[in-house]
């Protein structure tokens, strides 16, 4: 009789050993953090940009290649992107007829929304993005008689951008598409009084991205 209650002593032993550790075992994986996708976000663009300079009196327009980067990182749900970008364009035309050359330089911050997050969606991949910084333009020509009384312009100010693209999934985490982008720049002169005058830039690139 001693070795009967003996042996269901042992047998009771061993089972709550067996459920204490199950017990405990799940306890510390449900303790142990779920992976997290990242939230870096990067993003390089090459393409062309077409640029505008209009005064009372002359006008230079101008299409050229164009390089532009974006660092910064994404919402939990990647349905956001914030990041501080940077953009070159060279541009090569005309003002009123003779040959000229120039560039637009872009650096400032912005955002993007993604607003189609189910992979399943066609629509998945589109964006839409704004931007605001400061910029510079200039533009050199043959020197002949001109309103400007001088064979080069130079402008800074502030731009905004609104850009409109997609891209498509290569790998786990990088996508490649276009994107389209429309900007307007607003230049400021100190201490010489008003002016008239408008900048304005259309530009298309491949995106290569990491989202």
């Amino acid at each position: 009789m001693l070795y009967i209650e003996s042996m269901r002593s042992l047998k009771i032993a061993a089972l709550l050993c067996i459920l204490i550790s199950g017990f405990a075992f799940s306890h510390e994986s449900s303790l142990q953090p779920a992976k997290r996708p990242s939230r870096l976000f990067m993003a390089a663009d090459l393409g062309l940009s077409y640029s505008h300079y209009g005064y009372p009196s002359k006008e230079f327009n101008g299409l050229g290649p164009m390089v532009g980067f974006k660092f910064g990182g994404s919402t939990r749900g990647q349905l956001f992107s914030f990041f501080g970008t940077a953009k070159f364009a060279g541009v090569f035309g005309s003002m009123d007829e003779v040959d000229a050359s120039g560039y637009r330089f872009f650096l400032g911050a912005g955002t993007a929304f993604y607003p189609f997050d189910s992979s399943d969606s066609p629509m998945h991949g589109v964006f839409v993005g704004v931007a605001f910084g400061l910029m510079a333009v200039a533009a050199d020509w043959d020197d002949v008689p001109v309103y400007i009384d001088r064979a080069h312009i130079e402008e800074q100010g502030f731009s905004y951008e609104l850009e409109l693209g997609k891209t498509w999934a290569i790998s786990e985490k990088w996508r490649l598409g276009f994107a389209a982008v429309a900007a307007i720049d607003l230049p400021i002169r100190f201490g010489e009084g008003t002016y008239e005058c408008t900048l304005y830039s259309f530009g298309a690139s491949l995106r290569l991205s990491r989202k």
